[in-house]
């Protein structure tokens, strides 16, 4: 049962998982600026970086990685986006043939997106070619999150 705003109590996590995201070879690869040195923010994964190894798991989700993860957070809700209290990234992980990244935002109570609201998140990534049914992202947010580590 899908709870709305109002009545949820937790944080709320919102999750985006790049489904096809091996480097050099996904469809899809998000990078976080820090891996993504100045004298090679270029158009061409070529001139990509190696993925790091580090993440920031979802229990140590900080504000400060908000920047690192996300070039522009745009909604159409009163106040705009509601600021993060933190955010994650793992590092590239397998799963039979697919390589996965998740991205993250972790919000405080009530202060989590809004039903009826659009909101646009943009981000650093590499692509390669896409083909118009290609599933290349899930997005899943969890809510009434009673701490960090219960979502």
């Amino acid at each position: 049962q899908s709870k709305s705003q109002e009545s949820i109590t937790g944080k709320q996590v919102l999750v985006l998982r790049f489904e096809d995201a091996a480097y050099r070879t996904g469809k899809l690869t998000p990078i976080p600026v820090d891996d993504l040195p100045p004298e090679r923010m270029t158009n061409t994964i070529q001139a990509s970086p190696e993925p790091s190894s580090q993440e920031v798991q979802r229990s140590a989700a900080l504000q400060r990685e908000c920047g690192n993860l996300f070039a522009e957070l745009w909604s159409d809700a009163d106040g705009g986006f509601p600021q993060p209290d933190g955010c994650f990234y793992s590092r590239e992980y397998a799963s039979g043939t697919k390589t996965f990244r998740d991205l993250g935002l972790v919000f405080q109570e009530k202060n989590g997106l809004r039903p009826g609201a659009t909101y646009e998140i943009v981000i650093h990534a590499f692509q390669q070619e896409i083909a118009v049914n290609d599933h290349l992202v899930t997005v899943w947010i969890h809510g009434d999150c009673t701490s960090q580590w219960a979502c």
